[in-house]
């Protein structure tokens, strides 16, 4: 995603809500291709300090765990299958959650 993008499609959600009358706020991690200073009406933007996201959205590093933790499993079931079917040689490999 570029900020060419991102500015068109806040800028377009800022026109609705004005439709709208409505006041929003869209609160921003710490994102390289958000534009600052946009001159919205509707749309506050709030931006959150860089480096917060485990103390702002701790869900994430359970699920970041648990995504990383399946994907370890499937490289290895995967390489495991291929040293069984004799398309690779056995490479001895330690790993800890």
């Amino acid at each position: 995603m570029d900020s060419q993008l991102v500015e068109e499609w806040v800028r377009g959600q800022d026109w609705k809500f004005e439709c709208e009358g409505r006041k929003v706020a869209l609160v921003v991690n710490n994102c390289p291709t958000q534009p600052e200073g946009a001159n919205l009406k509707a749309i506050n933007e709030v931006f959150l300090p860089p480096n917060t996201t485990c103390k702002t959205q701790p869900m994430d590093q359970g699920v970041i765990r648990v995504t990383k933790a399946h994907y370890h499993v499937s490289v290895m079931c995967k390489d495991i299958d291929a040293v069984e079917k004799g398309r690779a040689t056995p490479i001895l490999m330690f790993w800890m959650p």
